[in-house]
């Protein structure tokens, strides 16, 4: 955990992740997958919910991962559709 002064409230706070109820719904619609994205979640300020502005940008990392897998999937669906082709 890290402890650092919020810009916002002023005050020497641990900076953690926050799960709600959409990372619990997440979990369900993606048979727990979506368990992978959980560390990727930016560190805010408990008492107001200020962001924690460290080295990295935990979006461009996110949205690395999400194109990612997308294009993953794509290719995988394609690749079994030639498969599918050249046996049958």
């Amino acid at each position: 955990m890290i402890s650092q002064m919020c810009q916002n409230c002023g005050k020497v706070m641990p900076y953690k992740r926050h799960f709600g109820w959409g990372t619990v719904i997440g979990l369900i619609l993606t048979w727990g997958f979506w368990i992978v994205f959980m560390p990727f979640y930016p560190k805010r300020c408990p008492v107001c919910g200020d962001k924690y502005t460290g080295k990295y940008t935990t979006g461009k990392i996110l949205l690395i991962v999400f194109i990612s897998f997308v294009t993953f999937i794509i290719v995988s669906i394609v690749i079994i559709d030639i498969i599918k082709m050249i046996i049958y």
